[in-house]
């Protein structure tokens, strides 16, 4: 996980988020599979180019593997509601932090207002 973590960061960096979702792809059904941290940076090169669909499909798909959205993860869906102004997900998943108990930040209010622009 390790290294898929580390190569889908650096792509994602690199604005390579077509590379990321491939490697994503490439990976999840591995033996290792994907951990938080590597939805997480899938869901992020997502927010970089504002594709809040697949942003919203890869946190529900994180669900599905048995894991549990953090901060990173909601926020980075967050932000790619907000760049696509998507104002009724970005409020929907504010509120979704709140019944899982994962404390949204000045990071997930901020992108949530940026949707409201």
């Amino acid at each position: 996980r390790t290294t898929f973590n580390a190569t889908a960061s650096s792509l994602e960096r690199a604005s390579q988020w077509q590379r990321v979702l491939a490697l994503f792809h490439d990976h999840r059904y591995t033996k290792e599979g994907i951990d938080v941290v590597g939805f997480s940076v899938a869901i992020s090169a997502c927010a970089g180019v504002a594709a809040w669909g697949r942003a919203l499909a890869l946190l529900t798909d994180m669900r599905f593997a048995g894991l549990v959205p953090n901060a990173v993860s909601f926020n980075a869906t967050i932000t790619a509601c907000g760049r696509a102004t998507r104002q009724t997900q970005a409020m929907d998943l504010l509120l979704e932090m709140r019944l899982t108990e994962v404390q949204p930040s000045l990071v997930s209010f901020g992108a949530a207002l940026s949707a409201c622009e």
